[in-house]
């Protein structure tokens, strides 16, 4: 083949279109690499955007279970705190109570335990101011423990009625000596004086001890 041939060749319509059809696909090729790229480098900036939108979603998610677990801490403390207080105050009452009910019934007193009423007064005014404490602070005691602590209280307004009860019976017997022999014998003040002083030093003392292995219970101290 000659010059002339080979020049006629390049210029034929095959050569022509083999060579547009070989140019269109390395063009194509071309194009189809540099769209993978750039759908890559696009993913890829996805990719990342995408994590970086987590981290900070977890950041801030994190930052808001720690605050509000340390919300939660707070007002659990303090909810904690005004509970023991309660409790305790209850306790102190109680033991305030007996120690009260010991002074009203104790046999050592004198002449004076006939009219003097202040003994009771007293008892009575701290058996209210019990009471009320533990209305207010029922919502912190499980029932069980109300019910005790409200036994002791019907149990203490028994003691001081009574001895109040005990006292008008003896100024009765006294007023009734200068005329007849009529008497109140249904019950002796005496006797039922050192009953009651029994019933505070043993009843009432065994119910608020078992109410203190209660409240040791409720904070875990036993």
């Amino acid at each position: 083949m000659d010059l002339n041939e080979i020049f006629k060749f390049f210029l034929s319509a095959s050569f022509i279109t083999g060579l547009a059809g070989y140019t269109v696909k390395k063009f194509l090729d071309k194009s189809l690499d540099l769209a993978i790229e750039k759908y890559r480098s696009t993913l890829n900036h996805d990719l990342e955007t995408h994590k970086s939108d987590l981290v900070k979603d977890t950041e801030r998610f994190r930052s808001e279970l720690s605050r509000v677990a340390t919300e939660h801490q707070i007002i659990y403390g303090k909810l904690h705190e005004k509970r023991a207080k309660g409790v305790e105050e209850i306790h102190e009452l109680l033991f305030m109570l007996e120690q009260k009910l010991e002074f009203v019934t104790t046999l050592a007193q004198g002449p004076e335990w006939l009219t003097n009423e202040a003994r009771e007064n007293d008892a009575s005014e701290h058996l209210k101011k019990l009471t009320d404490k533990l209305e207010l602070n029922k919502i912190y005691l499980n029932e069980k423990l109300c019910t005790n602590i409200s036994s002791i209280l019907a149990m203490s307004k028994d003691i001081i009625a009574e001895m109040r009860t005990a006292k008008f019976i003896e100024q009765f017997n006294q007023r009734q000596t200068t005329r007849s022999s009529e008497r109140d014998n249904s019950e002796n003040p005496i006797v039922k004086w050192r009953q009651l002083e029994n019933k505070v030093q043993n009843e009432l003392k065994s119910a608020r001890n078992e109410i203190v292995e209660m409240l040791r219970e409720i904070f875990g101290v036993k």
